[in-house]
């Protein structure tokens, strides 16, 4: 069975409609968990195309929707699937903006929330069917000990440190006085 939430409200700003909206999240949250067992839970980051006050409100629901999991000792699985957070292969370029926050918010809960399991998964703007196919599997898996993905032309990547080769045209002295 899919449940369908919308956390984000309709694009007019007015602060009492988003007040409301969070209260109607809050409502349908508890009428759904006492009867239902759910393992996973996929929330798709919305893109720059949103005004600033709705990506906000958005974010705080998201993060109503952990404290209601938490408070009623439920730990389903979190993905947050972003598209174009992410310069992964030669050929991206950063979409959007406000789709790594969506990413930033997984690495908050992992931290702050121990109980709930988070994955950030960024797909390209405009994926191609590979993509989706990848992404469906990744869904399908658990256990994964990465809580952040890209796919790329089907393909799964993880972020990684890695040392870059700079050239070094001066010399720096640090002086600690």
């Amino acid at each position: 069975t899919i449940e369908w939430l919308d956390l984000l409200p309709d694009t007019d700003e007015n602060p009492t409609h988003l007040e409301s909206h969070s209260a109607s999240i809050e409502e349908r949250l508890s009428s759904l968990w006492p009867h239902k067992t759910i393992s996973h839970i996929l929330i798709i980051w919305p893109n720059d195309d949103h005004p600033t006050e709705a990506l906000s409100h958005y974010g705080a629901t998201v993060s109503k929707l952990v404290q209601h999991l938490e408070r009623h000792s439920l730990h389903p699985s979190l993905t947050v699937l972003t598209r174009g957070a992410h310069q992964v292969i030669d050929q991206d370029s950063i979409y959007s903006l406000s789709a790594g926050i969506g990413g930033s918010l997984v690495e908050t809960l992992r931290f702050e929330h121990l109980g709930i399991s988070a994955i950030a998964i960024d797909i390209p703007p405009s994926p191609i069917a590979s993509d989706l196919e990848c992404l469906l599997g990744t869904l399908r898996e658990t256990g994964s000990k990465e809580h952040q993905l890209a796919i790329r032309d089907g393909v799964q990547y993880v972020c990684r440190l890695q040392k870059a080769d700079l050239p070094s045209t001066k010399e720096v002295n640090l002086d600690p006085s």
